[in-house]
């Protein structure tokens, strides 16, 4: 990145900007306000007269080109400093009172300096929090808070204030108006992709909060040129690899997520740079770290930057080439369905849901990977658990569908394989989740098999779209246990009678259902003999 010049913009002149800003507020107080809150207008315009860069004996707070200037030079403090100088040549410079003097002053100085720096910081905050408000945020806009806030930038007075500062942009760019004039402002866009050179985590963490939030906008394409320089691109996937603070980590992976969105084109904009940089590894290795961190209890995220990049993965399995490079990374794959297995049962955690579809995804591109899985009692566990919490999700509930339809199929198939009884208890105790799923879904299900295309984000689903697929996936689990009870039947003198009873009860229940409501599907080869399906 280029150093900010030394020319300064046109905003910097603190009189010049408290003098159009303080035209601009007495007209504004003079008329009605319309604000439908409980803050006095006159109040916030207070609060950004005090973030302005200070003038007079506060030369400490002002940018380096206005120190320079002698027009700032508080004349009172000069003619002290002036008599003090002529008294200590008078006495040959051995005034006894002189060192007392210099740190009596310094104190002063500094006590001054901190209540000074204390004031601004508070007023800051109380911006920051105002700015959270859509009307509050518009007030702010139009009362130049953001030429205010680019110049306390620019001449980065202290990490603090550079946090504050970033903090109140980074909630006016939640909404439309402040971040389309943030935007058009000249300089803004640079200013800000700089601040991610910086090497303060806290304010790193609202610098990929207010990028994130410009991704999301109307506005995005400003961001996206300014992000797209492989420097800057470099140094996110630096921060996201070795940042040991747990905000940097949470917020810089959500500025990532935002990055690869296909909703703004990233595939042309991001992704060839930032593959080229590492980032298939960078997330597989964040992806360890963060189950590693769940599983030993010393995770400082919790699972939120876990869901964060399982997001990110996701995004990408849609992408078709960076879906072929996920997918023949069988240690992503492997941590995918870690995911699944993490959590209890009884607990159905965003990242198993995102997990679930990560992983359809991946069959998707590389269908011989059902042979990791299919004998997995404990994941088949975990996702038959999941059956009634996606209802309300089209794309996971057939994403989820089509992996049971894979395991199944493979199960059928593998003859020389049967599943183990553990697996079978599995199945038995889950039959009643898939049938009450089927019927709370039959008539969404009936509507994909007559007909329609899929949107782009539901085409993981291929083998699972409509009633008869899954009606499919139901007699395929119903042939594996009357196999299961008719062997155990056969060769156990002593089998367990009730535990076979149950089975065999079940997989009857599932037949019936299967032929009340439509025509009992034939046999489907496993993909791990026809290779791997893709969406039309």
């Amino acid at each position: 990145m280029e150093r900010p010049s030394d020319t300064p913009p046109m905003w910097c002149n603190p009189q010049t900007l408290h003098r159009d800003f303080n035209d601009q507020a007495t007209a504004l107080e003079s008329e009605v306000f319309d604000l439908h809150s409980t803050i006095d207008p006159s109040h916030i315009i207070h609060l950004i007269r005090q973030l302005l860069p200070a003038t007079g004996k506060h030369v400490h707070s002002c940018p380096a080109e206005v120190t320079r200037n002698n027009d700032y030079s508080n004349p009172a403090e000069d003619s002290k400093e002036v008599s003090l100088i002529n008294a200590i040549a008078v006495g040959n410079g051995k005034d006894e009172d002189y060192e007392d003097k210099v740190e009596k002053s310094k104190h002063e100085d500094t006590e001054e300096k901190t209540e000074y720096e204390d004031s601004r910081e508070e007023a800051g905050c109380v911006l920051w929090d105002l700015a959270a408000n859509q009307i509050h945020a518009d007030f702010l806009v139009e009362n130049q808070i953001i030429d205010v806030l680019l110049e306390l930038l620019r001449t980065a007075q202290s990490d603090r204030m550079r946090e504050i500062c970033l903090g109140i942009l980074g909630n006016l760019a939640c909404h439309a108006k402040p971040e389309k004039i943030m935007v058009e402002t000249e300089g803004f866009v640079s200013m800000v992709v700089k601040q991610l050179f910086v090497n303060d985590a806290p304010s790193l963490s609202e610098a990929c909060r207010l990028l994130s939030a410009g991704l999301h906008s109307e506005v995005v394409s400003a961001w996206v040129m300014a992000l797209k320089g492989e420097e800057v691109m470099e140094r996110i996937l630096w921060m996201v690899a070795n940042t040991m603070n747990s905000q940097l980590l949470e917020k810089s992976t959500e500025l990532l997520l935002a990055m690869v969105d296909s909703r703004i084109d990233a595939a042309s904009g991001f992704l060839p740079t930032m593959l080229r940089l590492g980032l298939l590894d960078l997330l597989t290795d964040l992806l360890a770290s963060e189950v590693t961190a769940i599983n030993e209890g010393t995770s400082s995220c919790g699972d939120t930057v876990l869901d964060i990049v399982l997001q990110i993965a996701e995004v990408l399995s849609l992408v078709d080439d960076v879906a072929l490079q996920l997918a023949a990374n069988r240690k992503l794959f492997s941590l995918a369905c870690q995911v699944v297995r993490l959590s209890s049962k009884d607990e159905v955690s965003s990242n198993r849901i995102t997990a679930t579809v990560l992983i359809a995804n991946l069959l998707m591109e590389e269908a011989h990977l059902i042979h990791e899985v299919s004998h997995d009692e404990v994941l088949v566990s975990h996702l038959l658990t999941l059956v009634p919490s996606l209802g309300d999700d089209s794309g996971a509930r057939n994403a989820l569908w089509s992996i049971l339809g894979r395991i199944f199929r493979c199960l059928v198939a593998t003859k020389n394989e049967p599943p183990c009884s553990s697996m079978i208890a599995v199945l038995t105790n889950s039959c009643s989740l898939l049938l009450d799923d089927l019927d709370d879904h039959q008539e969404d299900d009936i509507r994909e098999d007559e007909g329609g295309a899929l949107p782009a984000s539901h085409t993981m689903a291929d083998n699972s779209r409509g009633l008869q697929a899954k009606l499919t996936t139901v007699s395929n689990i119903a042939q594996i246990m009357e196999e299961w009870a008719a062997v155990v039947t056969q060769n156990t003198v002593n089998h367990d009678a009730p535990s076979v009873e149950m089975v065999q009860n079940a997989y009857i229940s599932l037949r019936k259902h299967v032929t009340a409501n439509g025509t009992m599907p034939e046999f489907e080869k496993p993909p791990c003999e026809n290779g791997s399906l893709h969406s039309g």
